[in-house]
């Protein structure tokens, strides 16, 4: 700011360079990517865990469906003719399925179907000689972000490589 007695006052005003204007009054565009032709599975036994997860994918325009057991998603595979694009689910769960076994199952069906295992353990732990990474086909269980678990599904669904069941 410069002033001076007689000649007035002079204000700069430094703003950030961006192309984007938001008139007042308006909300922005939301930043979330709508993928409504991906349909995502997730097969969770702990019921709130399974509807957290559920909740954050629809939120963020994925078709999801759930199911509590192996069983049940093989039920729900069946329903839906197999038009299923990712497979999220917990590696151990009760009724005599795991979701390696799962996977394994879905996978001789279509052989291009992505998979995320989620565990309370970690990879190198959980029991099944799979090459688990986290940030592609792994998702801890004590996930905290949303945006991680997006990040996540979002890398598998993108990814060329399928991971073997």
């Amino acid at each position: 700011m410069n002033s001076a007695v007689g000649s007035g006052t002079t204000f700069k005003i430094f703003l950030p360079c961006d192309k984007t204007i938001i008139s007042p009054g308006k909300r922005s565009a939301s930043r979330r990517v709508r993928h409504e032709k991906e349909t995502i599975l997730v097969v969770e036994d702990e019921q709130t865990v399974g509807e957290l997860v559920g909740g954050v994918l629809k939120e963020n325009g994925y078709r999801v469906l759930d199911a509590s057991s192996g069983l049940d998603a093989l039920q729900v595979w069946n329903e839906e003719a197999g038009e299923i694009d990712l497979l999220l689910t917990d590696m151990k769960m009760p009724k005599g399925m795991s979701g390696h076994e799962l996977a394994e199952n879905l996978k001789a069906l279509k052989p291009d179907l992505k998979v995320i295992y989620t565990s309370g353990y970690s990879p190198e732990v959980a029991g099944y000689d799979l090459e688990l990474q986290e940030e592609m086909n792994f998702l801890p269980r004590n996930l905290t972000s949303p945006s991680t678990l997006l990040r996540i599904v979002r890398n598998c669904l993108n990814s060329q490589e399928a991971v073997a069941a």
